[in-house]
């Protein structure tokens, strides 16, 4: 057998064998992974066949393209890691205590595919291009012929291998990431590409990647898998679907002052809820602006290493609770549902299926979901003195079901809006954050002007007065050059 003959039937043997994964399959089903495997298959040909036809030479052609475009300049080895990592399988979500003979033989056929996967990741345009020339045999390109030129195999677009760059610059990844944490990225989105970039990294260096199954279990036990390894925070599309947020506020639970009770508080209910045992639903009730949803939007970047994840739903997409429930009730993580500025006019009925969700329906709701809400108006439904004068019958039973809502959950927690004193501890806790460098005496004069002037005193106003400080002080520097 020449050596033509011996890659296209390499070729053919690798297009077949990813046909066949059996733990991995979003590999195959993936656009860019399908294209390669169509490249193979069209470069190894058929079986007894001596060359590459002209026709098949044209078949190659477009499909090396097509893969190329499909690649959108990313790495071809990272891509098919992020396919292992990313997209759910059988090995991800195999529970700790499977059978020993299941997880035994999911192991296996993981480590199988996992040696299929390493030969595909490693074809680089250079393994291709070699494959290609030697399959060439003798074609039109080779004799030459000037119709020809503009389409040889020289002139083709190569991609690159994170592989090779691994390999020198792993500490610069590595460092790249944690600057992360310095700048506007949450810091949820920091740790888990951070988790992601190590065990990609560890399978650069590998040269059997059947023999990091192990390893590869114990990422999806900590970081999960699918979308839920990906992102931190979600956000419900109209059909029901998660869609992960991309850049989620970087809040964390230091940059939030003068709020140490209501902290502890939710804190604590957090980490009961974290450890497993019996938590209660959270309503935040208070001023505008005093920290309520920075601190619920704080929660996924302080438990994110723990399995926290946050999902934010409108008040109008109750009704997708229970199929969303369901769905988050098979996942080893812990979510919490967060609903922002609750409330219900007189008019509105979704509060009775709220009622429903909290307690009172007849399917209960998972142990690993929670529902954090917050709210400025104390009840959560509009109640006007025309209803306590109402043409009802039985008018307080209908008073008392509107008001009944709070009482279903479990703990209310209220955030009071900051005293002068506590506005400018706030004002001073941020400014030493952000170095400001301004005399505490000055940044307290122009602290009061902005609150007066502004007729707010809260965290909020105090972080509006913060940025708009930084950017006067920014400016001036530019104009005084």
């Amino acid at each position: 057998m020449n050596r033509a003959e011996e890659m296209r039937r390499e070729c053919r043997t690798l297009a077949l064998a990813c046909r066949g994964l059996s733990v991995f399959t979003a590999v195959a089903e993936d656009e860019a992974a399908r294209g390669m495997i169509a490249l193979l298959a069209a470069a190894g040909g058929g079986a007894g066949e001596k060359a590459v036809t002209s026709a098949g030479l044209e078949t190659v052609y477009t499909l090396y393209h097509e893969f190329y475009r499909l690649l959108a300049d990313k790495a071809w080895d990272s891509h098919v890691l992020d396919l292992v990592l990313l997209r759910e399988n059988r090995l991800a979500v195999l529970p700790a205590g499977a059978p020993p003979a299941l997880a035994n033989r999911v192991r296996e056929d993981a480590a199988r595919d996992l040696r299929t996967l390493q030969e595909l990741a490693g074809l680089d345009s250079r393994k291709i291009m070699d494959i290609i020339s030697a399959c060439l045999g003798e074609s039109e390109w080779e004799s030459g012929a000037p119709e020809w030129d503009l389409l040889a195999p020289g002139r083709w677009p190569r991609w690159s291998l994170a592989a090779l760059a691994a390999e020198t610059g792993a500490d610069q990844r590595v460092a790249a990431i944690a600057a992360d944490a310095d700048t506007d990225i949450a810091p949820a989105q920091t740790w888990l590409r951070a988790k992601r970039e190590a065990l990609k990294t560890l399978f650069y260096q590998s040269r059997d990647w059947s023999g990091l199954t192990e390893a590869l279990l114990a990422y999806y036990r900590e970081a999960g898998c699918g979308v839920f390894a990906d992102f931190a925070v979600f956000r419900l599309r109209e059909n029901g679907d998660l869609e992960g947020v991309a850049r989620p506020d970087p809040i964390t639970v230091d940059r939030l002052f003068c709020q140490e009770r209501e902290q502890n508080i939710v804190l604590r209910n957090t980490e009961i809820f974290l450890h497993g045992l019996p938590a209660n639903n959270v309503i935040l009730y208070g001023n505008r602006g005093t920290g309520k949803s920075s601190l619920v939007k704080a929660l996924p970047n302080a438990y994110v290493a723990r399995g926290l994840r946050l999902i934010q739903m409108k008040k109008t997409e109750i009704r997708c609770f229970t199929a969303l429930t369901r769905r988050l009730a098979a996942l080893p993580h812990k979510f919490v549902l967060y609903i922002d500025d609750l409330s219900f006019d007189e008019t509105e009925q979704d509060y009775k299926e709220m009622k429903m969700l909290l307690e009172g329906g007849v399917e209960a709701r998972p142990a690993n979901v929670l529902v954090y809400a917050t709210s400025n108006r104390k009840n959560l439904i509009r109640e006007t003195f025309a209803e306590r004068r109402g043409e009802e019958v039985h008018v307080r039973d209908n008073m008392e079901e509107k008001l009944s809502l709070a009482d279903r959950f479990g703990v209310t927690v209220t955030f009071l809006a900051p005293d002068q004193n506590a506005f400018l501890q706030i004002v001073a806790g941020l400014a030493e954050r952000e170095g400001i460098g301004v005399s505490e005496a000055e940044l307290r004069r122009q602290a009061l002007l902005w609150a007066q002037r502004h007729n707010a005193r809260s965290g909020r106003s105090a972080r509006q007065f913060i940025d708009n400080l930084r950017g006067e002080m920014a400016l001036n520097t530019i104009e005084n050059k």
